[in-house]
């Protein structure tokens, strides 16, 4: 294909201007991107270094008091029979450590998940050291369980994010409404890691949601994706979290 016309100053003139106007544009962009992925490192180092001192909250000074014990016993100080709360204690740490670790949305629906929350985190929890919590849970739509995998996954993140320093009494509503899945946790001892939180506000946003934080709780929506019957989002059974070790 050939021009109709000769390629003159003008036009190379005009080219010109546009690409001096369209080059810093480009390259913001381009920044911009490159600022958003070193920032998603940045939060995914951020989550690592929380699970690790999770575990050696949980399960590190659980085994500090197996090793106290078993020296105890071995020095012939008191019965072989004193390991048997450490160990117990120890073993519960590490399921506890296990099960906080999985996406319960992905096994079991997201309204199984939630409710879920209640059955690991209320009452008076000594095993995580944390103070008590009276939870209720209303998950009743059942849209909740055909939302797309990383919006229930999100869901369920967002949930325990902001009830992982609450006490008190609590609230978790959950619903469909208007093609958005809508979150509420709401609690008036509410204690929540607003860095925590600001590293889920990011991928709430780059999910088409949004995430804010309030005084007595966070209010959640997302695009409310529905994925088709029979897929790995929709699981049937119930999982197993095993025996108590």
């Amino acid at each position: 294909m050939t021009a109709s016309r000769p390629f003159t100053d003008a036009d190379a003139t005009l080219l010109a201007a546009i690409a001096q106007l369209l080059g810093p544009l480009l390259a913001a962009e381009g920044a911009s991107d490159a600022v958003a992925a070193g920032r998603a490192v940045l939060d995914e180092e951020a989550d690592r270094a929380q699970v690790a001192a999770t575990l050696l909250e949980g399960v590190g000074e659980a085994l500090v008091s197996v090793r106290y014990a078993a020296e105890m016993v071995g020095a012939g100080r008191v019965e072989p029979a004193a390991l048997d709360e450490p160990v117990r204690a120890a073993l519960a740490a590490v399921r506890h450590a296990h099960r906080d670790l999985r996406a319960h949305a992905l096994e079991t629906g997201l309204r199984s998940a939630l409710r879920e929350l209640s059955d690991r985190w209320a009452g008076d929890r000594p095993d995580d050291g944390m103070s008590e919590l009276r939870l209720s849970v209303d998950v009743d739509d059942p849209q909740l369980d055909a939302i797309a995998p990383p919006v229930a996954v999100t869901v369920q993140r967002v949930a325990e994010a902001a009830l992982r320093g609450a006490s008190g009494r609590a609230v978790i509503r959950a619903f469909c409404a208007d093609q958005r899945v809508k979150l509420f946790v709401e609690s008036a001892e509410i204690a929540y890691d607003a860095s925590e939180l600001n590293r889920w506000t990011r991928r709430v946003h780059a999910l088409g949601g949004d995430l804010r934080l309030r005084p007595d709780g966070v209010e959640l929506s997302l695009p409310a994706e529905l994925w088709p019957e029979g897929s790995t989002a929709q699981h049937k059974g119930r999982h197993d979290d095993g025996t108590d070790l």
